[in-house]
């Protein structure tokens, strides 16, 4: 079975979200990141992978060659899902 590459690249962006989402977590509470409940973890993590799922697919970062994407496109792509994030987080949090 051979895969599409832009399948792979999606799917490697999204696998890295997690890992980024949980890193800055772990750097910035430290083992106050015992304290949180798993569920509450999940839901934050799930949440921002929802909105990436979303605003990496609609942005078009996966319609060419990778390696001709930029850089800025890329960083496009992530600041908006990381406001969209933090909207919809001060709406349901406040």
């Amino acid at each position: 079975m051979r895969f599409n590459r832009s399948i792979i690249a999606y799917t490697h962006d999204l696998v890295m979200v997690v890992v980024a989402f949980y890193g800055t977590l772990w750097m910035r509470l430290g083992t106050g990141l015992d304290y949180y409940d798993l569920s509450d973890l999940a839901l934050w993590i799930g949440s921002f992978l929802a909105v990436c799922v979303f605003v990496f697919w609609f942005s078009g970062l996966y319609r060419g060659i990778w390696r001709y994407a930029s850089m800025s496109a890329k960083v496009r792509a992530e600041t908006i899902a990381t406001l969209i994030y933090l909207a919809i987080m001060f709406l349901f949090t406040r």
